[in-house]
Order: C-alpha cells, then structure tokens, then sequence
C-alpha cells in the first residue's frame, strides 16, 4: 500500500513527463530540445586542463573540456528531467540523445558517474553519425575509459570524427599520425590534420605545428 507521499510523488513524476501518444512524443522531443540550448550546473566547469590527449583528466575528475557541449554553464538544466527525456530519445536511437545520455553519466548529472554507460552511450551516437560522439569515443579508447586501451580503435574514431571536420578529433588525429599511435608514424599526415584543426578554430594544433616543426613536411 503506497503512502499518501509516494502517491503524490508518484503523481508528481508522471505529471513532468507528457503521455506516451502522438502529441506526447511531439511534446518530449520539444522538451528535449529545449534542453539541448540550455546546460548543465555551472559548477561543472570548474578546471582547465593541460595540452595533449595525455593531459586530458579522467573520468573522476570535475570537468572533462575535451567532450563537454554548450550546454555548460547553464543555470537552468535540470538533471532528473533530462535524464529521462534522453533516456526516452536515446532508446527511440536519436544520436543527439545518446550523446548527451553519455554526457550525463560522464559528469554524473542526474545519475552516478558511470564510464561504462557513458562508452556505451557515446558508442551508439558514434554509430549513427554523431562526430562529438565518435571524438569521444575516440578519448575513451585512448585514455581506457569505460573500456580497453586501444590505440587502433581511438585512431578508427578520430577519423570518422574528423571527416565531418570535428576540430580536436583532426588534432588527435595528426597527433596518432606524428607519434604512430593505432597508425605508421606519418609526418605529412599529421601536418595535414593538425593544419585542418587550426583552420577549424582549434588553438592547440598551433602548438603542435610549432613544436613538431610541421612546416618541414
């Protein structure tokens, strides 16, 4: 028998979410994005980090720059809610809503950090064509988060990433080319990207065009 409190609780819950006919999904996929423009709790973006894949914190840390969205700094993201309208899209195989189902377990939002189901989550996104995602995954294999050191499978991702000119997976992926990581060193590979990156607003490849000495190749 429920208490007085667990049925408004209940009732509560079900109230923020809308029916599950035509009009509601019309109404969630407004909702969610709605959340899209606005962001997680300021307080996330707390710390820089050091330049290189290298310097890039881990999962435990408070903030992970490299894969956050605009979202951050928002005041008004409201985790609970959005958990579930990702957790709803996400399963309906909207990429955006993986991506961002992975950003709150990567971070914790509204749910315990979980490396695991934010690989998972990024994973799906990255199948179907996300290039923030695919970045992402690209990180997690590098650095072993939530799976398996693998070089080869975070060089595979940064490329998928890069070809849709997403600006850091063409620096990693010049630098997987300079130092032969997942891939045969390749000097003029990895000048091309890291010249890509830059082109793209990137502020690190200039540091690596500077210290490699790219313009030789």
């Amino acid at each position: 028998m429920k208490s007085k409190n667990q049925k408004a609780k209940s009732q509560e819950r079900n109230a923020e979410l809308p029916p599950k006919t035509e009009e509601g999904r019309v109404e969630r996929s407004e909702r969610l994005r709605n959340l899209d423009t606005m962001g997680m709790p300021a307080g996330q973006q707390k710390k820089s980090t050091q330049s290189g894949l290298d310097g890039l914190p881990g999962v435990d840390n408070d903030a992970l720059p490299a894969i956050h969205d605009d979202r951050l700094g928002s005041k008004t993201f409201v985790p609970n809610v959005a958990l579930e309208l990702y957790e709803i899209a996400a399963q309906q195989g909207d990429a955006q809503a993986q991506y961002s189902l992975g950003l709150c377990y990567h971070y914790g939002e509204g749910t315990l950090k979980d490396p695991f189901s934010a690989f998972k989550w990024f994973g799906q996104a990255a199948e179907g064509g996300h290039a923030e995602a695919q970045y992402s995954v690209g990180v997690y294999h590098q650095q072993g988060i939530g799976t398996e050191q693998n070089s080869e499978n975070a060089f595979k991702w940064f490329e998928k990433a890069a070809i849709q000119n997403q600006a850091k997976a063409q620096h990693e992926l010049g630098e997987s080319f300079y130092h032969g990581r997942g891939v045969e060193k390749n000097p003029a590979m990895a000048k091309k990207w890291i010249n890509k990156s830059y082109v793209n607003g990137n502020k690190r490849a200039s540091e690596s065009w500077d210290n490699y000495e790219l313009w030789k190749y």
